[in-house]
C-alpha cells in the first residue's frame, strides 16, 4: 500500500460522516448509469448558461430525439443528444449533396476529443470522449460552439 492510499483509507475511517460519505460516493461512482445521468443534467445547466439564446428543446425528428437547432442557411439540422453526441442532420428523405457532406466531416474533425467521424448520408456527426476525460463538459460545449459557429 502506497502512502496515498493509507491517507485515503485513515481520513475514511477517521469519522462516521467520512465513512458514510465514502460508501455513498463509491456506490454512485460504480453505477455508470447513475453518473452519466448526473453528467448529462450537468452538461444541460451548463449549456444554459454558455448558449442563453439557444432554445433547449428535446424534439423528435424521423423517429430521432434530440435536441435540434436549424443552421445559418436552414437546410439542415444541427443536433445534439444531451450527453457526447452531436453533428449533423437532414430529415427531408434526401441525402447530404458529397460536397455538403465533406464540408460537414471536416466541422466535425475540428472538435477537439471526438471517438469518430460518422457520415451515413442523412447524418454526419461525431462522439465526445468522456470515459477517462476530466474535461469533458469543455469538451462537449466547445464542441457546440464550433457547431453553432461553422455551419
Amino acid at each position: 500500500m502506497n502512502s496515498t492510499d493509507r491517507k485515503i483509507v485513515e481520513e475514511i475511517y477517521s469519522s462516521a460522516e467520512k465513512f458514510n460519505a465514502a460508501n455513498d460516493f463509491a456506490e454512485f461512482w460504480t453505477s455508470r448509469d447513475r453518473v452519466k445521468g448526473a453528467l448529462k443534467e450537468i452538461l444541460k445547466d451548463n449549456f444554459c448558461k454558455r448558449f442563453p439564446e439557444k432554445k433547449l428543446q428535446w424534439d423528435k425528428h424521423n423517429d430521432f430525439s434530440s435536441y435540434f437547432w436549424e443552421s445559418k442557411d436552414n437546410s439542415f439540422l444541427i443536433f445534439w443528444d444531451g450527453f457526447c453526441q452531436m453533428g449533423f442532420g437532414k430529415f427531408d428523405k434526401n441525402n447530404f449533396p458529397v460536397k455538403i457532406r465533406s464540408e460537414l466531416l471536416e466541422i466535425i474533425k475540428m472538435i477537439p476529443k471526438r471517438i469518430n467521424e460518422i457520415d451515413d448520408g442523412t447524418w454526419v456527426y461525431c462522439d465526445i470522449m468522456y470515459d477517462k476525460n476530466l474535461n469533458v463538459i469543455d469538451d462537449v460545449l466547445n464542441g457546440l460552439e464550433i457547431l453553432f459557429k461553422n455551419s
